[in-house]
């Protein structure tokens, strides 16, 4: 095994409540190495997302460590955190998050553009991906005339923009009908193998899970 891309030890997280305290995640390690891929799966409320916001330092854990590509990375400050994970990481929410003002193309250029400039080349790409999932005939479409299926398309064509290291995809088919599920998962999963991406799912379906090299599950605060 190579040695990880992201890894996580001892990982805790708790939220303040009136009764005190509520530890959602408890001493958690975690690692993914190249080309590998990984689901967790978990009880609602069990802090699958939160444990994705920890691993993405999109929420600082209570205590623990956490290193990218072998760095230690919790002391490191906000705008080095943001290069590193632009990166070395690319998003899939269950709620898409495109721009609603920009088409689809626009959308999959953002993740290029939080790293500088853009050029030719760079829309040359964003054209080829979407074509990829087969949106080259709405490269101009807003994200209100796209279905469901279709701009979470475009998302994972987002998530792929900046060649990341690791795609986490957070319940990606949540808001999806299960014939359009299946179709996104597929896709997901062929284009992360195409393109040699790692791959933190997080799902409720023990089918999706099933696919990925190593299942997880939370429960109790731990792996």
């Amino acid at each position: 095994m190579n040695d990880p891309l992201l890894e996580a030890r001892s990982l805790a997280k708790a939220f303040p409540s009136p009764e005190g305290p509520i530890t959602v995640l408890s001493q958690v390690d975690f690692s993914i190495s190249a080309q590998e891929s990984v689901s967790i799966r978990g009880e609602s409320g069990a802090g699958k997302s939160t444990l994705l916001y920890l691993l993405t330092l999109l929420e600082a854990p209570d205590s623990g460590e956490l290193l990218w590509r072998g760095e230690p990375v919790l002391n490191k400050s906000i705008r080095a955190v943001n290069r590193l994970r632009a990166k070395l990481l690319g998003f899939v929410f269950q709620s898409f998050y495109l721009m609603p003002e920009l088409n689809a193309l626009e959308n999959v250029l953002i993740a290029k553009r939080m790293l500088g400039g853009l050029s030719s080349a760079d829309k040359t790409k964003a054209e080829g991906l979407l074509k990829r999932v087969g949106l080259e005939k709405r490269l101009n479409a807003l994200p209100t005339t796209l279905s469901g299926g279709e701009r979470q398309r475009v998302a994972i064509a987002r998530a792929l923009m900046n060649n990341p290291d690791i795609i986490v995809a957070d319940e990606p088919t949540g808001n999806l009908d299960e014939h359009t599920a299946e179709q996104v998962m597929d896709m997901l999963l062929g284009l992360c193998k195409e393109e040699g991406t790692a791959l933190i799912l997080v799902t409720h379906n023990p089918s999706f899970a099933s696919c990925t090299n190593r299942q997880l599950f939370l429960q109790h605060g731990a792996l």
